[in-house]
């Protein structure tokens, strides 16, 4: 379906390990293919699945799939320069199309995402969703923050963020 760099597809960690989610939310199952700027993750809807009803996803939650394959796609790129996977926040969806409402269990999926603009704090990503026989399911353009470390050690510890009153001030 596509051609890969074959030096970033050997020895991929789990999909599990990249990302700051804990089963069941931990929604792919796997890292297929993962180099800067770049990753494609799969998945296979299954009956068991969360949002997965009367055998049917709707194909809205792809829109987490690929958000959590940007989360994978960070936290290998943190990993390769001697970090950690850190906490992020999906903060806009700019487009999302989605070419069928509902995704029957069993379908395979994979999930493409590029990195388009943005450093440390914000990027934006292009991602593309299709069936393992190449459809497109779903598209969308897709914005994400990451958490500066003062409030990642604040929701980490289970401190209160600081609160505004009805008047904006603290």
């Amino acid at each position: 379906m596509r051609a890969m760099n074959p030096a970033a597809t050997t020895a991929l960690p789990s999909f599990a390990s990249l990302v700051p989610h804990a089963p069941p939310m931990v929604l792919l199952d796997a890292l297929l293919h993962c180099e800067p700027g770049h990753a494609v993750a799969k998945v296979e809807i299954r009956d068991e699945a969360p949002f997965v009803e009367d055998g049917v996803l709707p194909t809205l939650i792809t829109m987490e799939y690929m958000a959590q394959t940007i989360a994978a796609l960070i936290g290998f790129e943190a990993r390769a320069a001697g970090g950690e996977p850190a906490i992020g926040f999906l903060v806009a969806c700019r487009t999302m199309n989605c070419t069928v409402a509902t995704l029957p269990v069993g379908t395979r999926l994979e999930v493409d995402v590029r990195h388009v603009w943005g450093e440390s704090v914000l990027g934006n990503f292009d991602c593309v969703v299709r069936r393992d026989d190449g459809v497109m399911v779903a598209t969308a353009n897709l914005s994400v923050a990451m958490a500066p470390p003062d409030v990642l050690a604040s929701l980490t510890s289970g401190a209160h963020l600081p609160t505004a009153d009805a008047r904006g001030t603290q």
